[in-house]
């Protein structure tokens, strides 16, 4: 999940796995991504909604 690319989502930034994942957020990450709709293209964490990611495309 982790990413060497820099996100340039500036202040909803805060909300996305790759900033939760960094703060030691599990609880939260599990509960946002246990039906997952979405990959972030940036860091190719998949989520349940776009805006809990960067770059977020959606899954087949």
């Amino acid at each position: 999940m982790k990413s060497d690319k820099r996100c340039r989502c500036a202040d909803k930034h805060e909300g996305h796995i790759c900033e939760l994942d960094r703060k030691g957020e599990t609880e939260l990450i599990q509960h946002i991504t246990d039906e997952p709709a979405v990959l972030c293209v940036s860091c190719g964490a998949e989520a349940n909604c776009p805006e809990y990611v960067c770059t977020p495309v959606k899954l087949n």
